[in-house]
């Protein structure tokens, strides 16, 4: 090591051991020998970065770094739907909203059995002739003119 560089070739990263091998494979693949000072330098960066402790943390430190990460995230949409007013609110209107559906139902159902109880009263008073029954032969013509006459819904 010359003035904090490194000397490019085998002899000084030989003698120095531990850019050996980073020196040979950037002569295999062709670098200049700024790339492989520059390479070395970093390696040796890294190295003395590197921490030999290790390194436990706090519990409380985790949690007050996942409060200000939860307090810094940004507002949802759907976190107005979880908001307790809100909630109530939305209760309040859809239990209002399934009792008028109700009453609606109720009454309409109410309508629909009395158009149903007229629709069967009018179906009962249809005109039958007063022999119907007492002679087949009769009631075979009868039934044959009805169904000759009919003509269906168009």
């Amino acid at each position: 090591m010359r003035d904090g560089q490194y000397q490019f070739g085998a002899q000084s990263a030989a003698s120095d051991g531990r850019h050996g091998q980073l020196v040979r494979e950037g002569m295999e693949r062709g670098m200049s020998q700024r790339d492989v000072e520059r390479m070395c330098e970093h390696a040796d960066l890294l190295r003395e970065l590197r921490c030999t402790e290790r390194i436990t943390l706090d519990a409380s430190f985790t949690a007050r770094v996942m409060a200000r990460i939860e307090a810094e995230k940004p507002a949802s949409i759907w976190d107005l739907f979880v908001s307790p007013a809100l909630a109530k609110q939305l209760t309040f209107a859809s239990v209002v909203l399934m009792a008028m559906l109700a009453g609606f139902l109720f009454a309409r159902s109410a309508e629909q059995a009395t158009l149903t109880q007229h629709t069967q009263q009018t179906l009962i008073r249809v005109e039958h002739p007063e022999n119907l029954g007492l002679d087949p032969q009769q009631d075979r013509q009868n039934m044959l003119a009805t169904l000759a006459s009919y003509r269906g819904e168009e």
